[in-house]
């Protein structure tokens, strides 16, 4: 009773994960046994999509000059964003005018992406009743209903390394 209802709560949060990452639409499946907590999808992206974000800065009033320069403001917008100031621009908006940039985002690949998302997704899982099965001096503190001994992600064949506290992820148990 308790393994399904952390198998699925396990399911739900790398559901939840996938779906933010725009990896997947649909969701994947919660399996388990007596010692297993199994999550399954068939229909993971192979990278998260491309997208363009507009990013709005300050007014243009306040971010160009009379000269037409970019004011302080303006350039330290860019700086924040790690872009150069030629690539600002003048946006029209129900607001005013204002300086913005567009930045390209995404296209990280599936397995770098799942590196983070299933230990995060692991970490989340709340157990009705856990005890603490790592020692103090190794970072104290995997809570779970039981030892937590393997940790295994596939991408196809491949093994997708990853952490979750003191548990490194791999083909054999530790």
């Amino acid at each position: 009773r308790m393994l399904e209802a952390l198998a699925r709560q396990f399911a739900g949060r790398i559901n939840h994960h996938l779906n933010q990452a725009g990896l997947a639409a649909t969701p994947g499946e919660a399996h388990w046994t007596p010692r297993r907590l199994i999550f399954t999808h068939e229909a993971v992206l192979e990278a998260e999509p491309r997208r363009e974000e507009e990013i709005l800065g300050p007014p243009v009033r306040v971010a160009v000059a009379a000269d037409g320069s970019f004011t302080p403001q303006a350039l330290g917008f860019a700086a924040k964003n790690a872009m150069p100031a030629e690539g600002l621009l003048r946006v029209t908006t129900p607001k005013g005018d204002y300086v913005a940039l567009r930045r390209q985002s995404g296209g990280r690949p599936a397995a770098e992406l799942l590196a983070s998302i299933i230990p995060q997704a692991f970490l989340e899982v709340e157990p009705p009743r856990a005890m603490r099965w790592t020692a103090a001096e190794e970072g104290g503190g995997l809570r779970f209903i039981r030892p937590v001994r393997w940790l295994l992600a596939l991408w196809g064949a491949e093994v997708i390394p990853f952490t979750a506290q003191t548990r490194i992820s791999g083909v054999k148990a530790e």
